[in-house]
């Protein structure tokens, strides 16, 4: 059953009636994904909250941080926090990081197109801009979560070390310098390494959704990954065109020497 706590006046008819915010004790399928959508916004309830429960997910909604916190405390705990940006808090771009420290889970930030590369920079671990389907959001919370399944902290590639939690990676003991899309670029990299990854699977790394704009804008950050890695780490970044996508060389390779020589990096 999905319980919805939003206790807003002045769209009361949009959102369940509720008495001063609280609601029965819930009963929760647990074999759905518990979900918490932090937002104000009624027009996001009407859209996706049928619509998630039919996709499988045990959603509750909170229109405040406080409300949040307390309802994970309320012998539920989410698997994903959706997090408006649009939220009126004086900690606008920092509520994703304050929500992922105080809740443990990971957080997805919705909101204006212009938002979403700054709202990643500050804690997010999945961002979509609106407007968005709710088949869209599914596909983009259980993206996160296979990501947080899958990657073990820290993971390990040659000389590479990344520290998926503090988001940090080091080739040696020497710390490299990333941005937020070349660390996830480089973890979804070092999690197959030897193995070619498909352009399109960096992209989900980096958004929830793909874009046209998106397809360039891989190849600028590969490349100065590639650039990054070059003076630092023995391992290097391959293009595989058979599958347009790439692969992180952490064996001597011929291939991998030449690729090394082109982006200026030393080879083994």
């Amino acid at each position: 059953m999905v319980r919805s706590v939003i206790d807003l006046q002045a769209h009361s008819k949009d959102f369940p009636n509720s008495d001063s915010g609280a609601s029965e004790a819930p009963h929760h399928n647990h074999s759905e994904i518990g979900l918490l959508v932090l937002t104000n916004d009624p027009m996001l309830f009407r859209v996706l909250e049928d619509e998630l429960h039919r996709l499988k997910f045990d959603t509750q909604w909170a229109s405040t941080y406080e409300e949040a916190v307390n309802l994970s405390r309320d012998e539920w705990d989410p698997a994903v926090v959706v997090v408006d940006l649009l939220i009126p808090r004086a900690e606008r771009y920092s509520i994703c990081s304050i929500v992922r420290s105080a809740l443990g889970v990971p957080v997805v930030a919705v909101g204006e197109q212009p938002d979403v590369p700054r709202a990643a920079k500050l804690g997010a671990d999945g961002f979509l801009s609106k407007p968005f389907s709710p088949q869209t959001l599914a596909e983009t919370v259980r993206a996160v979560l296979d990501r947080a399944a899958t990657h073990a902290n820290p993971v390990v590639a040659r000389d590479l070390k990344l520290e998926t939690e503090a988001k940090i990676a080091y080739a040696g003991k020497q710390r490299i310098n990333l941005s937020h899309e070349e660390f996830e670029l480089l973890l979804r990299l070092a999690t197959a390494p030897q193995s070619s990854v498909s352009k399109m699977d960096l992209l989900k790394s980096i958004r929830g959704a793909v874009t046209e704009l998106d397809k360039w804008l891989i190849e600028i950050h590969i490349m100065r990954l590639m650039i990054k890695l070059a003076g630092q780490s023995i391992c290097r970044i391959d293009r595989t065109p058979a599958d347009d996508g790439f692969i992180l060389m952490t064996e001597p390779s011929v291939i991998g020497s030449k690729v090394a020589k082109k982006v200026g990096c030393r080879p083994n």
